[in-house]
């Protein structure tokens, strides 16, 4: 398991990331946000907004995450950051690029196929596409019927979710790519990336230790994040020391 960054023993790391030309990068749901039982009520606590709205206006801070990015913004409207990247980094898509052809035809085949499944729902995100089992009876059961059916469809890759597989076009923006390509458009020499479940670990795994700090909020089996928060309410804790760290 990776050492807390909240640790005594990492506060000279995350200073030094911190004292770098570095860009501050975050996941949404499960980072910024809580979790919640509806996804469409998720939102920034009063002091998280506060303390990354102070954060932001210091350094360079971006949001990566699988959310439509019509449905993200404006949960963050009003805080002064670079770039917001919904879709896992195909929106905002780049002019003329429409939506693969090949998402129309899974989602048409998840909706048939899970027609009678209580509590799976599939999302059309247009460049993706997520299966949520968050309300299914068994959410076990569930999530091995959606692992078995997500299996069959050709030219798509699974990423683990909070109780959702998603499946995005082999090849197309992962979060790691779409972290690389901001740092290298915005001039960072490094980055730190807060991410929560297995869609962010292409993001963790994008740069070695000395150019990404990486953590994984919550427990973990496996991750490839150099460092943890234990919980997601300890995310305050986590953007006070970045601000301070950042403060003249």
């Amino acid at each position: 398991m990776p050492p807390s960054i909240l640790s005594t023993r990492s506060h000279a790391t995350l200073a030094a990331f911190m004292s770098s030309n570095v860009l501050l990068a975050f996941d949404f749901d499960g980072v910024l946000a809580p979790i919640v039982p509806v996804r469409d009520r998720a939102h920034l606590r009063v002091r998280t907004r506060e303390l990354l709205t102070r954060l932001a206006s210091l350094r360079p801070c971006i949001v990566v995450s699988g959310r439509l990015l019509s449905d993200l913004a404006p949960k963050l409207e009003g805080v002064p950051l670079r770039r917001v990247f919904g879709n896992f980094g195909y929106e905002p898509p780049p002019h003329g690029h429409p939506p693969p052809a090949v998402v129309a035809l899974w989602v048409a085949e998840l909706e048939r196929r899970f027609l009678t499944e209580r509590g799976i729902v599939v999302e059309d995100k247009g460049y993706s596409v997520a299966v949520h089992y968050r309300h299914a009876p068994n959410p076990e059961r569930a999530r091995a019927l959606v692992c078995e059916v997500l299996s069959d469809m050709r030219g798509g890759r699974v990423l683990e979710g909070t109780l959702a597989l998603m499946l995005v076009p082999k090849g197309g923006p992962t979060k790691g790519s779409t972290l690389q390509a901001a740092r290298r458009k915005l001039g960072c020499e490094r980055a730190v990336y807060v991410g929560d479940d297995g869609t962010d670990e292409d993001a963790f795994a994008s740069d070695p230790p000395e150019r990404l700090l990486s953590v994984r909020v919550g427990a973990a089996d496996e991750t490839r994040a150099t460092f943890r928060l234990e919980h997601q309410a300890d995310l305050d804790q986590l953007l006070a020391q970045m601000l301070a760290m950042s403060r003249p």
